[in-house]
C-alpha cells in the first residue's frame, strides 16, 4: 500500500507512455503476485513498476511462493 511517509512504499506515475520495444517484436513479462500482499506484488517490486505501469504485456504467477 502507498505510504507517503515511507520512501520505500511510495508509488511513481509515468508522465507518458514509455517506449519498451519495437511493435513488431513480441514481448511477454511474467510477474509474481502473492496473496499476503493482496496480489499487488511479489513483496519485492510492485506490479506497476515491473510492467512500466501496464506498458509491458504480462501474465502473473499468483502463489504464496511467487517471489522465489
Amino acid at each position: 500500500m502507498p505510504d507517503p511517509d515511507n520512501r520505500r512504499k511510495q508509488r511513481w506515475k509515468l508522465d507518458g507512455v514509455p517506449w519498451v520495444i519495437a511493435p513488431e517484436h513480441r514481448l511477454l513479462h511474467v510477474v509474481g503476485r502473492m496473496p499476503k500482499y493482496h496480489l499487488q506484488s511479489d513483496g519485492v517490486v510492485m506490479i506497476e513498476s515491473a510492467t512500466l505501469d501496464g506498458a509491458m504485456p504480462c501474465v502473473s504467477i499468483d502463489n504464496d511462493s511467487a517471489n522465489i
